[in-house]
């Protein structure tokens, strides 16, 4: 198995525990005032924490059958990869705008809005994952990483139609 994919996995492995980070942040670092819990969450929180943690799961469960050299995983890894690299970073730019819209309401009547640790850890979070996934995914399509696939596939199934095969054979 080429460094690429041990990377390649690695990162994305370490984007996936990020976005469960992110999430169980998001659940245990609710505000303790049951009359914010009503403002803040809508029926649909609990849907976004369930598909979030099982997304991120699953790519874990992708991570290691993409270094097992199965073209298909790596394929579906790329799409799990891709939905949590964007969610992440959509709620990373979404924290900020919420700041902002709350320090300019708080401003108008005289007050400050402060960032909790939880809030903080997030957003580091968040911005970090979608960077790592970006890195990732570049390093899962690399030449060496694509050899590996092309290499584990014709060992599997055989060489395709029109496939030299090895290069020592004639």
């Amino acid at each position: 198995m080429p460094k690429t994919l041990k990377w390649a996995t690695t990162l994305l492995s370490v984007v996936a525990v990020a976005c469960i980070a992110v999430v169980l942040l998001s659940v245990f670092a609710a505000p303790a005032d049951p009359a914010e819990i009503q403002l803040e969450r809508d029926d649909d929180s609990g849907t976004a924490v369930v598909a979030g943690l099982i997304t991120a799961i699953v790519q874990l469960v992708l991570c290691t059958l993409a270094r097992a050299g199965r073209g298909s995983a790596r394929v579906l890894l790329t799409l799990t990869a891709a939905c949590l690299g964007v969610t992440l970073l959509l709620a990373g730019v979404s924290a900020l705008v919420e700041y902002a819209d709350q320090s300019v309401w708080a401003a108008r009547v005289g007050g400050v809005v402060e960032w909790t640790g939880a809030g903080i850890a997030s957003l580091v979070l968040s911005g970090l994952a979608a960077a790592l996934t970006v890195a990732g995914l570049v390093l899962l399509f690399l030449p060496a990483t694509n050899a590996y696939f092309a290499e584990v596939r014709r060992l599997r199934l055989g060489p395709l139609p029109g496939d030299p095969g090895p290069a020592g054979e004639a």
